[in-house]
């Protein structure tokens, strides 16, 4: 994985009430469209892509899911039968939007607001635990794979640039508008560098 943060989307168990839940395909690909679908509004070349749209090809999906062309175009057609999506092709691009109607949660609307509210709070924590720990996991590999600089430099600027915003729930590189991680531990050791000259002479006379 090559970002630190990816969001994540959410499937009710009704799912598996979907008549396409049980062909491998059609569910794979639904589910990486769900995945790459915009969650707010963005221009692509002059284009308007609204939440729950996206710009894409059959080949580029075939590269994603590694499923072939010709799976990926089957998949494809039996959700536009069904009208889970709706496709719009031009000679430049493919513009998919994902009807979600079909994920609503089925089950009695009271007792998922009781549910719901009852664990909102928990949930949602427990999510975000769980997504700043795999962030974590995610940035030391990063650190630690930068193996020219001594041990100690790496520990303390992975301990520095993890600590977490309790507010924010964020981990304090996240914050920063730049971040290029070789250039910044880059300049990290060399401030430890200049910092340890400095004691050393404070020690001398």
């Amino acid at each position: 994985m090559t970002k630190f943060s990816k969001g994540f989307i959410r499937l009710p168990r009704t799912i598996m009430d979907w008549e396409w839940y049980d062909d491998v395909n059609t569910s794979k690909i639904m589910v990486h469209l769900l995945l790459k679908a915009n969650f707010e509004k963005k221009s692509w070349r002059g284009v308007d892509i609204h939440p729950g749209q996206l710009i894409t090809s059959y080949e580029k999906l075939s590269l994603q899911t590694g499923l072939s062309i010709s799976k990926v175009r089957t998949a494809i057609d039996k959700l536009k039968s069904s009208n889970d999506v709706i496709i719009e092709s031009t000679n430049k691009f493919t513009k998919i939007k994902v009807n979600q109607f079909f994920f609503d949660n089925k089950q009695n609307s009271k007792e998922i607001t009781h549910q719901s509210q009852a664990n909102s709070k928990q949930i949602a924590t427990t999510n975000n635990e769980k997504e700043i720990e795999i962030i974590k996991k995610e940035f030391k590999e990063k650190v630690y794979a930068l193996s020219n600089y001594k041990k100690h430099i790496l520990d303390s600027f992975y301990a520095y640039w993890t600590e977490k915003n309790s507010q924010k729930g964020t981990l304090r590189f996240q914050n920063e508008k730049f971040w290029e991680i070789e250039k910044r531990i880059k300049k990290w050791a060399s401030n430890e560098k200049s910092q340890t000259k400095d004691r050393m002479l404070d020690l001398n006379r």
